[in-house]
């Protein structure tokens, strides 16, 4: 998921829906507020944590006007429908907020995010470009524009985007995860491996990094390599069905068919699980492999 800015002063973003065993229930702008026990006297607390004043002090003086309040309120609300993935209703609070606030680099980022969210990317990457020009250090924007141009396989484009968010943060280890992937992509193998590398460098427990070196190295036929990077994955996310999957398709490369063979069942396990689209290209990979040994 796009990465959100918060309003430029201090703002409480709610937690994913998911995060809350709450399934894909929808959310309403206010029902956030139920999502947790005590929420007002832990609030409270927060605020007394960050070096605020507690919210019951009646000689605190909210030096905020109206049209402040109003919109932090609809910052806030646009955020919980984005987490709720109603990015339609998103996407119309944070278009209000840029026209009562057009020089709000994170309403327009978040703009771009719900604008992404509904698969309109070249919309997306002319709001990023928008909170670009009012702050072009926003590493958050930038990284961005790299998933909206990535996903329309403008990979050159992306990797711009993902090296300009790099010179602002050098640590982000999911930048250089995307990277790497658009240099995949592009057949750049041992310049995708390089970046993959970087991202465990910073995150060695990045299972999407490990999987995806693994590829990689598949393609560049390092195949003993690639199985390894794969059981990385695996040991960080053993129901990681598509480091499965693939570990499978390598080790059927090597002419180790049984193995392969067991690694497909592991993959098609955790797919039936969770309910993946993916579970009947599974089976049949499974059945395949099986008449190819008789």
């Amino acid at each position: 998921m796009a990465r959100l800015q918060p309003e430029d002063s201090f703002s409480i973003v709610p937690a994913r829906v998911e995060d809350c065993g709450r399934g894909d229930h929808r959310l309403s702008a206010w029902q956030q507020y139920d999502l947790f026990e005590d929420f007002e006297n832990n609030l409270d607390k927060l605020a007394i944590d960050l070096g605020g004043v507690s919210l019951s002090n009646k000689e605190t003086e909210d030096l905020r006007t109206k049209n402040e309040k109003l919109i932090r309120d609809l910052f806030n609300n646009a955020i919980v429908f984005y987490y709720t993935r109603d990015f339609e209703k998103s996407l119309n609070l944070f278009t209000l907020i840029t026209d009562l606030q057009p020089d709000s680099h994170g309403a327009w980022n978040n703009k771009g995010n719900a604008l992404d969210g509904l698969g309109r990317q070249e919309e997306a990457i002319a709001a990023y470009d928008k909170a670009l020009e009012i702050k072009p250090d926003s590493h958050e924007a930038w990284y961005n524009k790299g998933d909206a141009l990535d996903a329309l396989g403008r990979q050159e484009a992306a990797i711009a985007a993902y090296d300009k968010a790099l010179e602002i943060k050098p640590d982000d280890h999911e930048a250089w995860d995307n990277k790497g992937t658009a240099l995949f992509q592009l057949g750049r193998q041992e310049a995708a491996i390089a970046a993959y590398d970087k991202a465990l460098e910073i995150k060695p427990d990045d299972h999407r990094a490990w999987n995806n070196k693994g590829n990689a190295l598949n393609a560049l036929g390092r195949l003993e390599e690639a199985i390894e990077a794969y059981d990385k994955a695996l040991e960080i996310k053993p129901d990681k069905l598509g480091a499965w999957y693939n570990k499978g398709n390598t080790l059927d490369a090597l002419g180790r068919q049984e193995e392969a063979i067991e690694a497909y069942k592991k993959a098609l396990y955790f797919s039936e699980k969770n309910n993946s689209s993916h579970s009947e290209l599974i089976r049949k990979t499974i059945d395949k492999l099986k008449a190819e040994m008789n």
